[in-house]
């Protein structure tokens, strides 16, 4: 199976912007690892919008 998973996500409605940042977890994944990664995406999206 193949799947498409939207790890970084900007969504709009109306005057309200909301963002997602998420990973993919897998038999050898560090839980404290993806974690941190997960918040370093968020992080950039952040960035991103000047925040």
């Amino acid at each position: 199976m193949d799947f498409n998973i939207l790890i970084r996500t900007f969504m709009q409605e109306g005057s309200q912007l909301r963002f997602r940042a998420g990973g993919g977890i897998v038999a050898d994944s560090d839980p404290e690892r993806e974690l941190m990664e997960t918040r370093h995406k968020a992080r950039g999206l952040l960035r991103a919008l000047g925040v």
